[in-house]
């Protein structure tokens, strides 16, 4: 099951493995930062309930990397959640010897966990359940 990046709040990152039914409260408000919540983990249709597998890390980039988020530096953001799972910005914005990198909504887990390990970040996956 392949599961992309559809919300990040903080250092908090989730992927979902139904991206066209991926939704969350208040996801088509703007500024995104006020009004969005988590993602919801099923969505309706038909009267059925259907559960919506997540997968969802923490993460930390390095000092020496300067990392900004669409609501950075503004008291409010012109973007929703949906604005930004439609590619109008990147969830991260992470520059580094004058390299940037965009981290866009949609990339997979793995591919995620390999851009900010490459950039001496750390990533922290859940413990194993027994």
């Amino acid at each position: 099951m392949v599961y992309k990046l559809c919300y990040i709040d903080g250092n908090k990152a989730w992927f979902t493995s139904n991206w066209k039914k991926q939704w969350g409260d208040d996801w088509g408000d703007r500024p995104y930062e006020h009004n969005a919540e988590e993602p919801y983990t099923t969505y309706f249709e038909n009267g059925l309930e259907y559960i919506i597998p997540q997968k969802e890390l923490y993460f930390e980039l390095p000092y020496w990397c300067n990392v900004s988020r669409p609501c950075d530096g503004v008291t409010n953001s012109p973007y929703s959640v949906q604005d930004i799972n439609n590619y109008r910005c990147p969830w991260l914005t992470i520059t580094y010897n004058d390299e940037t990198k965009y981290v866009f909504a949609g990339i997979t887990y793995t591919k995620f966990i390999k851009e900010i390990e490459k950039l001496g970040g750390i990533v922290y996956l859940p413990k194993r359940r027994v």
